[in-house]
């Protein structure tokens, strides 16, 4: 993670308390335009704002995913499909 997008992470989260879910977003998404960040995909910015929130489980289902993508990968270049 960038240090600008760390930034915004952390300033958000010191702000977060009392917020709901979606203004939270909202706060997160200021953060970000505020440094001139682009907004990431839809997923990980939901990711993202559960962590904000303290909710872990939809990055570790992202991780998890991904790391899936990562041995299916590495399983095809030793073994193509046919």
């Amino acid at each position: 993670m960038s240090r600008a997008r760390r930034e915004a992470f952390d300033v958000t989260r010191a702000n977060a308390a009392g917020r709901s879910r979606e203004q939270i977003r909202e706060l997160y998404e200021a953060e970000l335009r505020a440094r001139g960040l682009a907004m990431p995909p839809e997923e990980i910015l939901d990711a993202q704002v559960d962590a904000i929130t303290g909710d872990y489980r939809a990055i570790t289902r992202l991780m998890s995913r991904q790391v899936g993508n990562a041995a299916k990968f590495v399983r095809d270049l030793f073994h193509p499909p046919s």
